[in-house]
C-alpha cells in the first residue's frame, strides 16, 4: 500500500508533464528543417572539436548526475520514514 502510493506520485507527475504533448500526427516541416540547419551549423565545427564525442560525454555526465540525484532522493525518502534511520 505504501509502495503503491510512493510509485503513484511519480506516475502522476510524469502524466502531467506528458499530457500537454500532442497525441500523434507528424512533426511540422518548419521545425524539422530548423533543427536540421542548426545541426549542420554545429557540425561545421567538427573539424576543430569533435561535436559528436562532446555530446556523448555530455549524455554520460547527465546520466551520472541523474543517478546520483535519484540515489539521494531515495535516501531522503527513507530518512523521512519514522524508524528507518
Amino acid at each position: 500500500m505504501i509502495a503503491d502510493f510512493l510509485l503513484s506520485i511519480p506516475a502522476y507527475i510524469l502524466q502531467a508533464m506528458v499530457s500537454p504533448l500532442p497525441e500523434g500526427g507528424s512533426t511540422p516541416v518548419e521545425w524539422v528543417s530548423a533543427v536540421y540547419s542548426i545541426w549542420s551549423y554545429v557540425n561545421s565545427f567538427s573539424y576543430i572539436v569533435p561535436v559528436n564525442t562532446l555530446l556523448f560525454c555530455l549524455g554520460i555526465a547527465m546520466t551520472m548526475h541523474l543517478v546520483v540525484f535519484a540515489w539521494d532522493a531515495i535516501h531522503w525518502v527513507i530518512r523521512k520514514i519514522p524508524g528507518m534511520q
